[in-house]
Order: C-alpha cells, then structure tokens, then sequence
C-alpha cells in the first residue's frame, strides 16, 4: 500500500474541491419581484391563457425582474377572500368580476 503524506493529501482534496466548484452549473437568479395573479376563470379560459402569454413576454422584456405567477380558478380562495388578500398585500394583483364591487 502506498503511503500519501498528509500534505499530499489535504493539497489533493483542496484541487479536487477547487475543479468542482469550478465546474458546478450556475443557477438562474430569481426574479427580483414575485407577483401574483388571482381570478375565478378555469385554466382554458381565454383570460387565463392570455395572461401565461402576458407573463411570459413580462418576464422576458423585464429581463427576468418581474415574475407573475398565476392563480386560476379560485385557487387563493373565492373572490373576497382574494380581495381581503389583495388589501393586505398577500396578493399583488386579481381578476373581479363587477357584481362584487
């Protein structure tokens, strides 16, 4: 068996951390904001559809600055408690319909 010195040993696992953080995959930075979008309508709603295309074109122009996540189909809760979430700021932004208000 041979013999590996201890400053062999401790150089050999510093160049092997040294490589695989050198080569480790970066990650994409998260959106700086995060908002969220909440309504009633189902999925295949043209509303709903729209708004994954509006997203995903915000997302991009913004540089990846501006998140929208969508919540369709009362998944935040039905439109009260959407509209309670929305004055407390748990919620940036929703769909309402104009027999609520």
């Amino acid at each position: 068996m041979a013999h590996i010195s201890r400053r062999k040993f401790v150089g050999g696992a510093l160049a092997a951390s040294v490589v695989g953080i050198g080569s480790a995959p970066r990650r994409a930075s998260a959106a700086e904001f995060s908002f969220k979008f909440g309504h009633d309508v189902p999925v295949t709603h043209p509303l709903q559809l729209r708004m994954e295309e509006a997203s995903k074109k915000i997302l991009e122009e913004s540089g990846g600055r501006l998140e929208i996540r969508l919540f369709p189909n009362n998944q935040l809760g039905g439109d009260t408690d959407m509209l309670a979430q929305l004055r407390s700021g748990a919620l940036e932004c929703m769909s309402l319909s104009g027999n609520l208000l």
